[in-house]
């Protein structure tokens, strides 16, 4: 098995919510670059988890087509602000943030209070202005999840004046990748993230959630089913066994690989003058040939 080298070639921080990495992983034979370039580019946008607010309940507010008294932003573009913070951490079930602002102020994401498991990456984001002496008393429900969901409108049910938002968790903001020459190839990897984690500790994460994915085709078992039934008609002659093993098979009525198939380890030996050393014949006959391990199909 041939192994290859991962390498950071570049990494920076444009400002707390874009951060950039540039990965090269080479040698691979022709075609594994696309191959693994795929794969990690559709894991990194819709695998990867994070959190974000799904709902918000503005006090005063029943529904998101109307203004705010005393508030400079209607009540869409709170949403569409709120839709923009930035999360770090990762939580377990659904939690509850709150903010509660008189005016005047320019209130931005540091008025949060937040559940301890999580915090926001840019305390500076706008949310909205709060003119005179407005109160504003804002509720919103953060959750963790992979990918985009679109806001549902049985979400609510639970809580009364909770305005359903579409939520974007995914943390990778974008990636690209590009094969360099056509043998040995070179992949060179790109991933943007939006800072609540790094492009290093994304790529780590897609990379485990793909051995995570692939480890259940180590499995043979499943594979063995399948050969059972493509070769159930063939008959013991053609193993090739030895006289004495072949008698006793034929007089215990096993006939076709089907019927040996049905068979452990330990029942073959119960086989009346089927001895240790024939067992031991028919199984390495099926493991040579046809790449079955008895005592996995038994």
């Amino acid at each position: 098995m041939s192994y290859f080298q991962i390498e950071c070639l570049e990494s920076y921080t444009s400002n707390p919510r874009e951060h950039y990495g540039k990965f090269t992983m080479e040698p691979l034979s022709q075609g594994q670059g696309i191959t693994i370039g795929n794969a990690l580019r559709r894991t990194l946008i819709t695998h990867i988890p994070g959190t974000a607010i799904v709902a918000v309940r503005i006090l005063g507010i029943d529904h998101e087509f109307t203004s705010i008294p005393g508030i400079r932003e209607d009540v869409l573009e709170i949403i569409l602000n709120l839709k923009k913070i930035v999360f770090k951490g990762y939580i377990r079930e659904p939690k509850i943030g709150k903010m509660r602002i008189q005016g005047p102020a320019i209130v931005t994401a540091s008025a949060f209070e937040l559940p301890v498991e999580v915090g926001v990456v840019d305390s500076s984001q706008y949310i909205a202005t709060v003119c005179h002496n407005t109160i504003f008393e804002v509720e919103f429900r953060i959750e963790s999840d992979q990918g985009y969901r679109i806001n549902d409108k049985g979400l609510d049910h639970q809580a009364i004046d909770f305005l359903p938002i579409d939520a974007i968790f995914g943390p990778v903001v974008k990636t690209n990748y590009e094969i360099e020459r056509e043998s040995l190839q070179e992949l060179i990897l790109e991933i943007w993230t939006n800072g609540s984690i790094s492009p290093e500790k994304a790529l780590i994460k897609a990379s485990d959630a793909l051995t995570q994915l692939f480890y259940s085709l180590k499995s043979l078992e499943d594979l063995n089913i399948c050969k059972k039934e493509n070769i159930s008609n063939i008959g013991i002659e053609e193993l090739n066994l030895s006289a004495r093993s072949y008698n006793c098979l034929k007089r215990a009525n096993i006939h076709y690989l089907s019927d040996l198939l049905e068979y452990s380890h330990e029942s073959l030996l119960e086989i009346k003058n089927l001895g240790k050393k024939s067992v031991e014949e028919v199984i390495e006959v099926l493991n040579k040939r046809f790449g079955i391990n008895l005592l996995m199909c038994g």
